[in-house]
Parts: C-alpha cells; sequence; structure tokens
C-alpha cells in the first residue's frame, strides 16, 4: 500500500524542508522504506522551463522564481507568475479542474506497482487536490509559518478551505522545526515488529507468548 502523505501551506512556509527531515527520519527508522516524491506543478514547471530555455532546478532558486524577466527574457512577469497562470487559468479553468489530480493519479498507480511504502506531495494547493489525497487513503499536513515571506497573490495561495489532517508549526529554529517534524513521523510510519516466524523469536520471549496463549 502507498500512504500518501501531502504537504500545504502557503509559499515559503517550508514544506520542501518538512519533506525532506521527513524522508531523511524515516529512512533512518526503516533503511527498507520506499519512498518517492510526486509534484502536481512538475509539469507546469517542465513546460515553463522549455519556454524559458532554463532548467527545472532553477525554479530551486527563490531568486530566480520571484525575479523579474524583464531583462533576461523582455516579460513583464516571474516564473512563477507564469506557472500560476499556466497550471490555473489555463490548465485547470480551460481544460480540465481536475487535469493535474488525473495526471498525478497516473504516477501514483506506477508507484503503487513498484511497492512503493510513502508518496511525498509538497505543493497541495487545491481542495479538490486535497479530496483525492483523502480518497486514495493519505493525509494532508499543513505547515504554518507566520513570516513566511509573501508572494504575489494567487488563487493557489489563498489556502484550503478544509482542514488538514495534521498541523506542523515552523515558527521556531530548524531544530523546533526537526523535533515537530520527528514526532509527526512516529505518527506517520507506525512500525511494526517483523518476524518472519515463531523460530525467529527469542526463548525469553516464546516464554512470554506462551503465558498468553
Amino acid at each position: 500500500m502507498t500512504t500518501i502523505i501531502a504537504l500545504t501551506g502557503v509559499a515559503n512556509s517550508g514544506k520542501d524542508l518538512t519533506a525532506e527531515m521527513m524522508t531523511n527520519k524515516m529512512r533512518r527508522r526503516d533503511p527498507d522504506v520506499k519512498l518517492r516524491s510526486l509534484s502536481f506543478a512538475s509539469p507546469i514547471k517542465e513546460a515553463v522551463s522549455a519556454i524559458l530555455g532554463c532548467r527545472i532546478e532553477d525554479f530551486d532558486d527563490r531568486n530566480f522564481k520571484e525575479g523579474s524577466l524583464i531583462d533576461s527574457h523582455g516579460l513583464d512577469t516571474s516564473p512563477r507568475k507564469m506557472m500560476q497562470l499556466m497550471g490555473d487559468q489555463y490548465a485547470r479553468q480551460m481544460i480540465d479542474k481536475d487535469i493535474w489530480i488525473k495526471i498525478a493519479q497516473q504516477r501514483l498507480e506506477t508507484a503503487k506497482a513498484q511497492g512503493v511504502d510513502y508518496m511525498f506531495i509538497t505543493d497541495l494547493r487545491y481542495n479538490n487536490e486535497q479530496d483525492w489525497v483523502l480518497d486514495n487513503g493519505g493525509v494532508v499536513v499543513c505547515i504554518e509559518r507566520n513570516d513566511a515571506v509573501p508572494v504575489a497573490y494567487h488563487e493557489s495561495e489563498a489556502g484550503l478551505t478544509k482542514p488538514p489532517c495534521y498541523v506542523i508549526y515552523n515558527n521556531g529554529s530548524i531544530e523546533d522545526l526537526r523535533m515537530e517534524v520527528a514526532e509527526m513521523t512516529t505518527i506517520l510510519q507506525p512500525l511494526e515488529l517483523r518476524r518472519n516466524s515463531i523460530d525467529d523469536c527469542t526463548p525469553a520471549e516464546w516464554d512470554l507468548m506462551r503465558k498468553y496463549m
């Protein structure tokens, strides 16, 4: 079973950092865990990067993502604004409001076939995306940060109207966030005692088990 862990929150609240911390924690708790990431926005980034002639990795640079394209491309906009318009006003409103969900469903099915344990999404923004995650047995975690640097307003930054499953508060230090993530990881990644057979038990464990048989 592949469990979706979807992170939501305003821009710059720490969603990617939280996902990175959580995946590292999960791997330490279970070296055999299979993790994947899925982004509703990845097809949009690919399209915009093709238009601008830049690399996908360039979108990880906040200065580039939020910066003006006047000097470099003669465009009075930013890469983020281009992605917002392409992803929402064009794709969701003119083609299909569930377009990114339908593409994500295909990738989820592939992950299930590959035996992936957890699928991380760090760009959950719309109510229908939240419904899709919950319908697939996933969880939604909101990252709250009071001093997140604001970006140009767009509907995709308005937030969900339905409550998330969990909330992580990212208002302190990195270490504070790491502690919150560690606690959340123990909730989302329950570890079971794995035994191949009763023969794997130690004599002491076998004696204890017989008392309740």
